[in-house]
């Protein structure tokens, strides 16, 4: 692993205006029908004011948030899992009967299977094809797998730790490889007849093994066979192409694969812009330093490659992380010696807790049973110790208690169970507190989940207010001396609460999970959502003068290529009509001197009411120049029949801050 880069504050205006791409026209003003009424758009708003410096409204409440419940900031969420590979180890029924078990409880929504084409591949024929046998020993156990999968009702990513057929010299990038992938998911999907498979991954962590080690072009020869060959055989109707499945340090801050390779692009960056006709999704693995987790870095890293993929791809497509593990623990060659500590099921609960706030689709834990795999020189059986448990307990000199579930089973089969697929993210503003943070989500069938992470060891409490909730909440905790539990160390609830406004008591490291399942489902809104990624101005409904999009220096904003900006000192604004507004999410840019963005709300046009506002937390889009981002909600719901929004960039004395990049707005339907 390498370093991070230092993220430099900005300091030097000169440079921050040649960056600002400032030498651009201006777009003339497109006034309001009636702008006589109330203010006028130059008054800054003295309510609705957020630094772009800090965590906004919920910083100044002493640790608070509000959840808006028509305020869905990501749809389409994938859920949890875990990494499922066949076992290397032979287990009884006795063992597979445990294993079943907590899979049934922790109702994963993601599993990860790897295989490898030595496992169907017996020869080649005279031509040079492969030759293939399904009923080899290893396919069983793959199918047993898949079966289990199915019961589980969980969706599949399968894939080969490495592409090509080694054992007779067939590389990845040969055309007989991807012929040898579609027959291979052919079979599954048409002849086995699985309907859990949902994802593709030709190759496990190209960055560090591919040839020439880490080398893009292969991996991308590669990737356009299979998907050519599968597009060929019509299979990307029913199962898609996940990729680049890049690990470590393959985010915005450090730039680079590994610090050997030279390399000075992300796999992900590389495959938005070469290659994202090619993919259907999206996926990293991350082993992510503790630090960067308790101090929330990793949510900024997962939500700069979000944005990249939305910006320069679409937002359609999920973003996964399909190995989440944490790097402090790891003993050479591969074990993970904190994985019975009660403080690893706060951080990866955290880990978790992050992904969903980045906007990103999924995560999947490594791994789920230390019986999986070997290799990590984990006792006898040479294991890689990273399970839940290890089925192997109380056999080949493994003590019986390596077969109890450990602590975090606890976060992640509740998380799991909390935050299923098809869940709606909601947009959860910053909770002011450092280490404390905050997501929810609206679940299948009108039930809701909040999750709350004290990653620290001082004592916390975070108020939560969820207007218009009249159901009663059950509430779980995982704290060193308070999680309930059953006879099978499966997770209980404490007790029941009822709002709208819940604290959530954190009186040291540990989380607090709140969630309607098992009770009544809230009354959830139905609305529409629009989304202006502000590319030209033909979806405002009026702006003033002074203002222009600057459609420049796109890397610096995490890839977006046009944002509004002003060009003078006044104050610039803009103005949506929507009938019967309901929530918006704003992503603003800032440098790093103060930037402001204030919003009002209006019924007719013409008297503006002003709208508090929350903020995400900081996160850096720029190494070297320091800008940052904020997404701006609410902090309430808007009044009552708003039909006209209206956005206002403040004087700063600096022209090309802040920046509006995007406007999602909610309607009641």
């Amino acid at each position: 692993m390498i370093g991070r880069r230092q993220v430099l504050r900005y300091g030097v205006a000169a440079a921050a205006v040649a960056a600002s791409g400032a030498a651009l026209p201006a777009l003339p003003a497109r006034a309001l029908a009636s702008p006589s009424g109330g203010r006028t758009a130059a008054a800054p708003s003295s309510g609705g004011a957020a630094a772009a410096s800090g965590e906004g409204a919920a910083a100044a409440s002493g640790g608070a948030v509000t959840v808006l419940l028509d305020n869905v900031w990501r749809d389409g969420f994938q859920g949890l899992g875990v990494h499922f590979s066949p076992f290397e180890m032979t287990l009884t029924d006795a063992q597979w009967r445990r294993v079943d078990e907590r899979l049934a409880f922790m109702r994963p929504s993601l599993l990860r299977v790897m295989i490898t084409p030595a496992w169907y591949v017996t020869g080649l024929d005279a031509s040079g094809r492969p030759v293939y046998d399904w009923d080899s020993d290893q396919m069983r156990r793959l199918y047993a797998m898949l079966d289990r999968a199915e019961r589980l009702g969980a969706r599949v990513v399968i894939g080969d730790w490495v592409p090509g057929i080694g054992k007779f010299d067939v590389p990845g990038d040969d055309p007989r490889y991807a012929a040898a992938v579609a027959d291979l998911l052919d079979h599954l999907l048409d002849v086995r007849k699985y309907t859990c498979l949902s994802l593709y991954n030709f190759h496990n962590e190209p960055n560090l093994w591919f040839p020439e080690y880490g080398d893009f072009e292969p991996w991308k020869k590669t990737l356009e066979n299979v998907q050519g060959e599968l597009s060929r055989r019509g299979l990307l109707k029913r199962i898609s192409v996940v990729g680049p499945d890049a690990t470590e340090a393959d985010d915005f801050l450090s730039k680079t694969a590994d610090g050997v390779t030279g390399h000075d692009e992300s796999w992900v960056v590389r495959t938005v812009d070469t290659s994202r006709s090619r993919v259907g999704a999206y996926d990293v693995h991350k082993y992510e330093y503790e630090y960067n987790v308790e101090y929330g870095d990793l949510e900024n890293r997962l939500w700069w490659q979000r944005q990249y993929i939305d910006n320069g791809d679409t937002a359609a497509k999920p973003f996964l992380v399909t190995e989440a593990g944490i790097d402090k623990g790891l003993v050479s060659p591969d074990t993970q010696k904190m994985r019975y500590d009660f403080k690893y099921g706060v951080q990866m609960a955290d880990y978790a807790v992050q992904v969903m706030r980045a906007g990103a689709q999924g995560v999947l834990a490594w791994d789920l049973d230390d019986a999986q795999h070997t290799g990590g020189e984990y006792g006898s059986k040479n294991l890689k110790g990273w399970g839940f448990w290890n089925s192997l307990g109380g056999q080949d000199g493994y003590p019986a208690s390596d077969a109890d579930l450990r602590p975090w089973y606890y976060t992640w089969s509740l998380l799991s169970r909390c935050f299923p697929r098809g869940s709606r993210v909601l947009a959860v503003p910053g909770t002011g507190v450092t280490g404390v943070r905050a997501t929810a989500a609206l679940l299948p069938g009108g039930h809701l989940s909040i999750a709350v992470v004290n990653d620290t060891d001082q004592a916390h409490k975070l108020s939560v207010n969820v207007p218009g909730i009249t159901s009663s909440l059950v509430e779980y905790r995982y704290f060193a001396n308070d999680r309930p539990a059953d006879a099978q160390g499966f997770p209980k609830p404490k007790r029941h609460v009822t709002g709208p406004t819940f604290t959530a008591d954190l009186p040291s490291r540990g989380v607090v999970i709140l969630t309607t399942l098992g009770t009544r489902p809230v009354a959830v809104p139905k609305t529409t959502t629009f989304v202006d990624d502000l590319n030209d101005l033909s979806h405002v409904h009026a702006h003033s003068g002074g203002l222009t999009l600057d459609k420049a220096n796109a890397a610096r904003f995490s890839g977006d290529p046009s944002r509004l900006k002003r060009t003078g000192w006044a104050p610039g604004w803009i103005v949506y009509k929507r009938p019967d507004l309901a929530s918006f999410v704003l992503t603003t840019y800032a440098s790093g001197l103060l930037g402001k963005v204030t919003v009002q709300a209006s019924q007719d046009g013409k008297t503006w009411t002003d709208v508090p506002l929350s903020s995400s937390p900081e996160y850096k889009v720029d190494a070297d120049l320091g800008w940052k981002c904020h997404l701006l909600t609410p902090s309430a719901h808007l009044p009552a029949k708003t039909n006209y929004l209206r956005i206002q960039l403040a004087d700063d004395p600096l022209v090309f801050t802040p920046q509006l990049a995007r406007v999602q707005l909610t309607q009641r339907a």
